[in-house]
């Protein structure tokens, strides 16, 4: 077997996955799109291509590696679950880190940095706020391209109740169709690379996916 084979296979087996929920939701599986969340707790996650793969495993490594270089030097706490119970179940997340009674969410990115915080990011943030009961958190974003690096400071308010009672709701949806085995509706605007594209529009001729 060559060597880019023996990477690429490597690589396949650590990005992907099935989501197992048994109960759990996790705050960024309720952010995405609860139809693939569906389709990959019942059926497992489809192989992407290999070139997709490693460039899921680079953002991610990256990522890991910046989170053991901070701790190390200055870290508090790496990162922290919690988790809140919801019906039939817990919705659950993953804090990147704490320092100084902050939260810290280190996202990368491929090309330029945002001069904003992506909305996802932010409920996910806001979340977090709400559920651990702290008062500040960051979001950090760090260029893969070029090194740079911004953050943005957020502090918890009534946005933090709201993205958590969101993604609550979202989360009980999810538990509610597994419960049923009926797949959750189509969500327009989610459908980039997804491994189920193809399988969801067969199943949904009807919707448009874009």
């Amino acid at each position: 077997m060559k060597i880019s084979e023996m990477i690429y296979n490597s690589v396949s087996k650590y990005v992907n996955g099935s989501a197992n929920i048994n109960g759990h939701v996790g705050v960024t599986t309720a952010l995405g799109c609860l139809r693939r969340a569906y389709f990959s707790a019942t059926r497992g996650e489809p192989l992407f291509l290999p070139k997709i793969n490693m460039i899921l495993f680079l953002g991610r490594a990256v990522h890991e590696s910046v989170e053991s270089a901070v701790l190390d030097c200055y870290g508090d706490e790496h990162e922290i679950a919690v988790e809140v119970p919801i019906d039939d179940g817990l919705l659950k997340g993953v804090a990147d880190m704490i320092i100084d009674d902050t939260i810290i969410e280190i996202k990368t990115v491929s090309t330029d940095l945002p001069r904003a915080v992506d909305k996802n990011h932010l409920m996910q943030l806001q979340a977090y706020l709400y559920m651990t009961g702290m008062d500040y958190g960051k979001v950090v974003y760090i260029s893969r391209a070029d090194g740079s690096i911004e953050e943005f400071d957020i502090k918890r308010s009534k946005e933090s109740e709201k993205a958590y009672e969101y993604l609550r709701k979202r989360a009980e949806e999810l538990l509610f169709h597994l419960s049923i085995g009926e797949p959750p509706p189509v969500e327009r605007g989610k459908c980039f690379m997804c491994p189920f594209y193809y399988e969801c529009f067969k199943r949904s001729q009807s919707q448009s996916l874009i």
